[in-house]
């Protein structure tokens, strides 16, 4: 999740998410059948970070739900997925190993996540400017929203879209500000 305390200077909208997910993970450019999309990633190794997740992906009943649009950032899968790669925010997705001081480097870190180590293999994406609000809680890293069940025609097999039971979630370990900025997320591009 993204704190409202946050400045924005640059949001990429150039790719499509096909995961459900909480906003405010760090995610990676990958390739899947010929298309760029837009995800978190398990290891971030050799893999170009985009920007932080700045809206929710989730399902929407839109028969039985209002349209979540006008009261948050919300999208749904395959649709355009905002990703702030110039600012400050203050995000949840944060794997520690240590304790980072203000201006130390933040590196992407395994399933989204920002960490102070860049032992995972991930690019550096930005500084830590602030101190860790320590708030254990989970975080939704697969299986957010609306769930819907249908029996397919041919083989008659129930089929569930975002099945609750498939959900996985990831550890924070609370909330700290970080300052992502275009520059190091293009110095990394360099193949």
């Amino acid at each position: 999740m993204l704190n409202p305390s946050r400045q924005d200077f640059h949001l990429n909208c150039d790719y499509c998410g096909f995961d459900t997910s909480d906003r405010g993970g760090l995610l990676h450019i990958v390739e899947a059948s010929g298309i760029t999309l837009a995800r978190y990633v398990a290891d971030p190794s050799g893999l170009f970070v985009l920007g932080f997740q700045y809206n929710d992906i989730e399902y929407i009943d839109h028969s039985r739900q209002t349209y979540q649009g006008n009261m948050r950032r919300v999208a749904e899968p395959w649709d355009t997925v905002y990703a702030l790669t110039d600012g400050e925010v203050e995000t949840d997705w944060v794997h520690l190993t240590g304790t980072p001081s203000r201006g130390a480097p933040a590196y992407a870190g395994p399933s989204g996540m920002v960490t102070d180590s860049a032992s995972f293999g991930g690019e550096k994406i930005g500084i830590f400017i602030g101190n860790l609000k320590p708030e254990p809680h989970l975080l939704t890293y697969r299986g957010r929203g609306f769930t819907t069940s249908y029996q397919e025609e041919c083989t008659h097999a129930i089929i569930t879209d975002n099945n609750p039971a498939d959900k996985v979630f990831v550890q924070s370990d609370g909330y700290i500000k970080v300052r992502i900025t275009q520059k190091h997320i293009l110095r990394g591009r360099s193949n």
